[in-house]
């Protein structure tokens, strides 16, 4: 009674408390005898996995033994380690990607938008063939082809082609002040198409080549314009010279064949 009678606060605080927690504890109680019945039904379904249990684990020590060597430096952490400049390099590799994949599409666009298109437009002219220009080009490339062949169906042979006739022409000066070359045809040239301005034509930077228009193919700046050079004028020095050192070779006056 005595030591009762010396906790006599601490024993009326513990008394005033008690309410509160007989309070909580029937709350606690209920609801974990709400929670009995899941409980139960868990740990009748969870029984057969229990007892396969025992032969899980046997069945994962072979695996285990056969896992850790293949773990070992001499396995997959040596490939490990011979991947990892590789890594390195992927790496970087795809952080610069990012740069070259916007300009690949700016290009494939351009393909798809300008020169595709462009390619597929038939040139209307003297020559026309009703096809798409890019074919044109490859039908030239088969002419110059069967032009300088050196054989037929009957084996190989010499192609003699004298050439020449009454039209003089020229190309005019060459790069670095080089001399004219000059040629002989036996009709007149039909002019050039298309007209040369005197000037390239303008390139524009201000905006990427999918978004520029198509160019004109058959519009103005795609009309006959008259040849660079008159055939019927008068020869020039340098044609004259040229003429006197091919003499010897062209007439029996002068020793020639």
């Amino acid at each position: 009674m005595a030591a009762l009678a010396s906790e006599s606060g601490n024993l009326s605080a513990s008394i005033a408390e008690l309410p509160a927690t007989l309070r909580a504890a029937n709350s606690a109680f209920a609801s974990l005898n709400a929670a009995f019945p899941s409980t139960r039904a868990f740990a009748i379904e969870i029984l057969p996995g229990v007892r396969e249990t025992p032969a899980t684990i046997a069945a994962a020590f072979p695996w285990i033994d056969q896992a850790r060597p293949l773990m070992s430096p001499a396995e997959l952490q040596g490939l490990a380690a011979d991947l990892k400049p590789l890594s390195k390099n992927l790496g970087e590799f795809t952080a610069s990607s990012t740069k070259l994949l916007p300009l690949t599409d700016k290009a494939s666009k351009c393909a798809r938008d300008v020169l595709l298109p462009t390619g597929d437009v038939p040139i209307l002219d003297e020559f026309q063939t009703g096809s798409e220009n890019y074919k044109d080009f490859f039908y030239a490339m088969v002419g110059l082809a069967a032009e300088g062949q050196n054989f037929d169906g009957n084996g190989p042979y010499v192609r003699f082609q004298t050439g020449g006739g009454s039209n003089t022409v020229s190309l005019g000066e060459g790069n670095l002040g080089s001399q004219p070359q000059y040629g002989a045809l036996p009709t007149a040239p039909l002019g050039n198409r298309p007209a040369y301005t005197g000037r390239k034509p303008p390139f524009n930077t201000s905006q990427p080549c999918f978004k520029q228009q198509l160019p004109d193919l058959n519009g103005p700046a795609a009309a006959l314009a008259a040849p660079l050079q008159n055939p019927n004028a008068p020869a020039t020095a340098a044609l004259t010279q040229l003429r006197s050192k091919l003499q010897p070779f062209a007439s029996d006056d002068e020793g020639g064949p």
